[in-house]
Order: structure tokens, then C-alpha cells, then sequence
């Protein structure tokens, strides 16, 4: 696998996250079903998503496309 293809680990997917990426709920070609991608960063296994959406600094979006979903979560403060 090439290391453009790699996923995050928690660590680097956190601090992606407290410089303004976001973590997103997608649905991509080469992946059956949703994928999570830390944007910009690359993207994150189901159980690193879960890990940062519970996380205590990140919030959702509330811009999914039924109520009361989320397709994007951001920490609530972050590191410029």
C-alpha cells in the first residue's frame, strides 16, 4: 500500500483536526458502503471515526441530509 493510501491513526487524525481539518462521512468509489476521510489529512478506519467523534472537542455539523444527522465533525477550537 502506498502511503498515499494509508489511513490515520488516532494521534495524527486528532492533531489534522486541531489545525481545521474535518472528519467526513462519505461514500466513495473505491470503498464499498461510507468511508471516513480527516480532510485534509487521508482517511480513517470505522473505529478511529468512532474514537474522534467521541472525543470531548468535537462537535457535528448537523448537515446531513436528514435531521438530526451529521456528515462532518470539527474540534470546537483549534491550533491556526
Amino acid at each position: 500500500m502506498s502511503k498515499k493510501n494509508q489511513t490515520l491513526k488516532i494521534e495524527q487524525a486528532l492533531q489534522r483536526m486541531r489545525t481545521g481539518a474535518c472528519l467526513v462521512h462519505m461514500n466513495s468509489g473505491t470503498h464499498p458502503g461510507p468511508s471516513w476521510v480527516v480532510v485534509p489529512g487521508g482517511p480513517v478506519t470505522d473505529a478511529v471515526a468512532t474514537k474522534i467523534m467521541e472525543h470531548p472537542s468535537v462537535v457535528g455539523g448537523k448537515d446531513g441530509l436528514f435531521p438530526a444527522h451529521d456528515q462532518t465533525w470539527r474540534m470546537l477550537e483549534f491550533v491556526s
